[in-house]
Parts: structure tokens; C-alpha cells; sequence
């Protein structure tokens, strides 16, 4: 079970949450922990499954999550420090009703309370090539958009 909680990523199983007597409200965000101590799973439906296995790892658990993290590293990497990628086939058009009209516009505009956040993000996508500077005529306008609870 995956959530994102204000940034923050939370991995717990359900046996964790039963445990630790979790409730996790998602209007009006809140996590509520009830025991401190893992209380037993009981009921008539419990089954334990013995294994050797987990002795074994027990003692090799650090090498373990360390050999896993770094399996997981190109995975989470930032977008700035991945590649753009591959380029498909064009296979549609997009037909113009009136290809010599020319659509009004006005430069786009950040606000500035946002534009540290905005001059971080141009520099990454440049370096990384997924935007060029170029001199075109006519570009969408940008959305910005702040996130509930956040300074960024």
C-alpha cells in the first residue's frame, strides 16, 4: 500500500496498519497511530507461514536493502538527471481549417512568487534537452499553479 502524504512517501502493509491500529484520513489529511507496541494477529482466519528463509536473511538484512536501494536508484532519479524518451513515428495530421490565420497572443508570464521555482525548472529542462530555445513566432501559455499547503 503506497500514498503520498504532503511529499512524503508511506509503504505500509496491512498487517502493519491492523497492527499499529492506523487510520489514515484523506479529507481533512491525518494519520492517527494507536499503539505504539504491534499488537498480535489473532482470529479464526490467522495462518503463520514458517520459513527458514527469513533466519537466513535476518543476517544479511543490511547488504540486502542496500543491494535493493541500488537497484531502485535509476528508477528515482530527478527528470533533469534522465533522458528524453525515444522519439515515436509520426502517424497522424492535424488539418488546419485556415492555415493563413494567425492566432493572437501574449508572452507568458510568471508570477513572482514562483519565479525561483520557474528559473530552477528552465535550467534543468535545457541541460537535459527536453526544451531548446528557438524563436518561434507563436507558444502556449504556461499554467502555474501552487499546490494546497505548500510554499513551492
Amino acid at each position: 500500500n503506497i500514498i503520498n502524504l504532503q511529499n512524503y512517501d508511506l509503504i505500509l502493509g496491512t498487517p502493519f496498519l491492523f497492527q499499529h491500529q492506523v487510520m489514515v484520513g484523506f479529507n481533512e489529511s491525518k494519520v492517527v497511530v494507536g499503539s505504539d507496541l504491534a499488537l498480535p494477529i489473532q482470529g479464526a482466519q490467522v495462518q503463520v507461514l514458517e520459513s527458514r528463509a527469513a533466519d537466513i536473511l535476518k543476517d544479511q538484512l543490511d547488504a540486502v536493502r542496500k543491494h535493493l536501494q541500488a537497484l531502485a536508484k535509476p528508477l528515482c532519479a530527478k527528470a533533469s538527471k534522465t533522458g528524453l524518451p525515444p522519439l515515436r513515428a509520426i502517424n497522424h495530421t492535424i488539418p488546419l481549417i485556415d492555415p493563413s490565420k494567425i492566432y493572437p497572443w501574449r508572452p507568458s508570464q510568471c508570477p513572482e512568487a514562483l519565479r525561483p521555482q520557474w528559473t530552477d525548472k528552465r535550467k534543468a529542462y535545457l541541460a537535459s534537452g527536453r526544451w531548446r530555445v528557438t524563436s518561434s513566432g507563436n507558444t502556449m501559455l504556461m499554467l502555474f499553479i501552487k499546490k494546497l499547503g505548500s510554499d513551492k
